[in-house]
């Protein structure tokens, strides 16, 4: 049976069982990984968004402070859409509600620096921890 190449175009023969099980078609390996080059076409690939320690992060090759592989946490992104500016480096994102994939404008905090991100981290136990004896 004769289909047409995915990547050039040419018509070639392919046996007829093959149509079922391949969802792509080639008329030689060469056409397959010319294909392949293109990331959007590897298996794996879901849109340039991955999903590494509960955070999102987006493929963004441009960005100043995207990490070797071309991604910034998005996070991160929508604060800089939000001000109208790339972030500073030492400035760090803090989810109020603690889910740290929900990366609404209002539910994010920005502090200037991550020792103060951490600063406020301790003093939201030391309150936690007041609640607690003030409750038992």
């Amino acid at each position: 049976m004769y289909v047409i190449c995915d990547n050039c175009g040419e018509e070639f023969d392919k046996k007829a069982y093959r149509l079922k099980i391949d969802k792509h078609h080639f008329c030689c390996r060469d056409c397959y990984y010319e294909w392949r080059k293109d990331i959007k076409n590897h298996p794996r690939w879901k849109g340039g968004k991955v999903e590494m320690l509960g955070y999102i992060f987006v493929k963004s090759p441009g960005h100043p402070f995207a990490n070797d592989c071309g991604y910034v946490k998005r996070s991160r992104l929508v604060m800089e859409h939000h001000l109208g500016r790339y972030l500073k480096p030492e400035e760090t994102m803090h989810h109020i509600n603690g889910i740290r994939d929900d990366d609404r404008i209002e539910n994010l905090q920005l502090f200037k620096t991550n020792g103060k991100h951490v600063s406020y981290h301790a003093y939201l136990r030391r309150v936690e921890r007041q609640l607690e004896l003030v409750g038992a």
